[in-house]
């Protein structure tokens, strides 16, 4: 009997064959999946924020981010009936599984835990998919069911009335993969109210603005207007706007200098 050795043409055929042999035995169940009933996700997440305003120089921020988009999201315990289960209904603590995690981080001093929320949701293409608002009032309060807020236009400090702490959307789309999409503002309050004044060319003087006064000896002199007094925004705002391909039973890390977020995304089976 003669022994058959391939050559290496072969063997890179035969290899090409094996390779789409795997994917195609790996990519089966998925689109069968797909086609199947809806598949549920307990999504849960913690954002939180380094202690301190280090952040502030870590690099150039724009002075007016675009802001989130919030028209069509729905509060977490916003639910709705689909398929027997309720959506978007809120975790309980039970249901929980980064309660520890949550209590490192609200122990530590070099962070500081803003939210710690979970909901149920079913897993939606990108065309249905709907964002989950996530608001955190200037009360330090996670704002759920029909407490929504709108979200107040930029403006002089007179204008502005105590806008949310964090304020955005998360949205988690089903595709080939999980994603998870988060456009968020985090906000910090000035520590103080600044006003800044137009200086016109000092070449040029106007007397129609002059303005009299005495010095401390009591002799006249004169003053001349510096320009109207401009209010400077009573915030800092900085924005998130990240999507991150997940795996379902796989902790996640969001990085960013202002905010980080853990994500976990659960398969969930109803009983």
């Amino acid at each position: 009997m003669l022994n058959y050795l391939p050559s290496p043409k072969t063997s890179r055929i035969m290899r090409g064959i094996l390779f789409i042999l795997l994917v195609l035995l790996i990519a089966t169940p998925v689109a069968a999946a797909d086609r199947g009933q809806t598949r549920w996700y307990d999504v849960e997440l913690i954002i939180f924020t380094p202690s301190g305003e280090n952040f502030l120089n870590a690099e150039a921020w724009p002075k007016e981010p675009q802001l989130p988009k919030i028209e069509n999201a729905r509060l977490p315990g916003q639910a709705t009936r689909a398929q027997g289960l309720e959506a978007f209904q809120i975790l309980t603590p039970g249901q929980q599984q980064l309660g520890g995690a949550y209590h490192r981080l609200k122990t530590s001093s070099q962070f500081e835990p803003l939210v710690h929320i979970g909901w149920r949701q079913p897993g939606l293409s990108k065309d249905k998919a709907l964002p989950v608002r996530i608001t955190l009032d200037s009360n330090g309060r996670v704002l759920t069911g029909g407490q929504a807020t709108s979200a107040a236009p930029r403006g002089a400090l007179s204008q502005q009335p105590d806008l949310p702490r964090l304020d955005g959307t998360v949205t988690v789309v089903l595709s080939r993969y999980l994603h998870l999409k988060t456009d968020l503002v985090y906000r910090i309050e000035a520590d103080s109210v600044t006003h800044r004044r137009t200086r016109p060319d000092p070449a040029v003087i106007d007397l129609s603005t002059s303005v009299r006064s005495y010095d401390a000896q009591g002799r006249d002199e004169t003053l001349f207007d510096q320009g109207p007094t401009v209010e400077e925004p009573r915030y800092l705002e900085f924005v998130v706007n990240d999507s991150r391909r997940m795996r379902s039973r796989e902790l996640h890390y969001l990085d960013h200098p202002v905010l980080g977020v853990i994500a976990l995304i659960t398969p969930y089976e109803a009983p």
